[in-house]
């Protein structure tokens, strides 16, 4: 890793990082299994070793924030996951989002 990016991670470390839909449905689903990774039509273009990349990532930062927004959409991604997965998923989902800062964000621009 560059001196550059290790000087990067520093400042931020304490700021918090924000992960958007796509990697944060890979985060989760890798979490619940990283088995699941390939088999899963939203996942399927990562591979198990992208989620431990991605997880040793968020890892290094102390706070995890998120949005409703984005929290509604992984839920809805992921109750594609199928009848046999969905129950694992849904209270492994439910125990993480406990830990998350959450901030809303309101949709409404003013000029």
């Amino acid at each position: 890793m560059s001196n550059a990016l290790h000087v990067l991670l520093r400042r931020y470390k304490n700021r918090g990082i924000f992960v958007d839909t796509n990697l944060l449905l890979l985060w989760f689903v890798g979490g619940l299994d990283k088995e699941l990774i390939p088999r899963f039509k939203r996942t399927k273009q990562y591979a198990p070793e992208d989620y431990d990349t991605l997880d040793d990532f968020v890892a290094y930062f102390k706070t995890r924030v998120t949005l409703p927004n984005v929290l509604t959409e992984v839920s809805n991604l992921a109750a594609q996951l199928g009848e046999r997965a969905q129950p694992f998923f849904t209270d492994f989902f439910s125990k993480a989002i406990r830990n998350r800062d959450e901030q809303y964000v309101s949709s409404v621009f003013s000029a």
